[in-house]
């Protein structure tokens, strides 16, 4: 029994014009060669179906990416599985950076920019930060709650205790 594949007759002359993949059909004989071995005229290394230059290569990229646009990592992953070429991982890359659904579903990421720092006051309590810090036990005098107020010049701290029922009229 053979097996005939359409478009493929021409397989081992495509591997033997082939840059990388020539020279290795050349040394199949060499007893140095042991990564590489003959199949009915199909190259592998391992389990892997070497495959030369061509459109054979975007289309194996292409059918294995388009089972879900699984990303580029994944998408490596399932064509190292069964096939070696020697620039897979730039070719990889490429194919999933160009496909339109998954930029589309990716988004666009957005630099936030630089952090812009606050300008320094030029003396003291002209720039307040106010905090509460709440579900604190409650005291005798029954407090639970702390308002916090720092001086942004000197950095200085006032600790006023307060009730978790006070409001901002009560605060000022």
């Amino acid at each position: 029994m053979s097996v005939s594949v359409p478009g493929f007759e021409t397989f081992q002359e495509l591997l033997q014009a082939d840059p990388y993949f020539g020279p290795v059909m050349a040394d199949l004989d060499s007893t140095k060669n042991r990564e590489f071995f003959l199949v009915d005229s199909f190259l592998f290394r391992g389990n892997q179906l070497c495959v030369p230059e061509g459109s054979l290569r975007l289309h194996i990229i292409k059918e294995l990416h388009g089972e879900g646009h699984v990303g580029r990592d994944r998408t490596l992953q399932l064509v190292r599985d069964s096939y070696f070429w020697p620039t897979i991982r730039r070719e990889v890359d490429r194919f999933v950076e160009r496909c339109h659904v998954c930029q589309v579903a990716k988004g666009k990421a957005t630099n936030a920019g630089l952090y812009m720092p606050l300008p320094i006051p030029s003396q003291p309590w002209t720039e307040l930060s106010m905090d509460f810090v709440l579900g604190l036990p409650r005291t005798q005098r029954g407090f639970d709650s702390i308002f916090v107020v720092v001086d942004k010049f000197s950095k200085m701290v006032h600790f006023i205790p307060c009730k978790k029922t006070t409001d901002a009229v009560n605060v000022a």
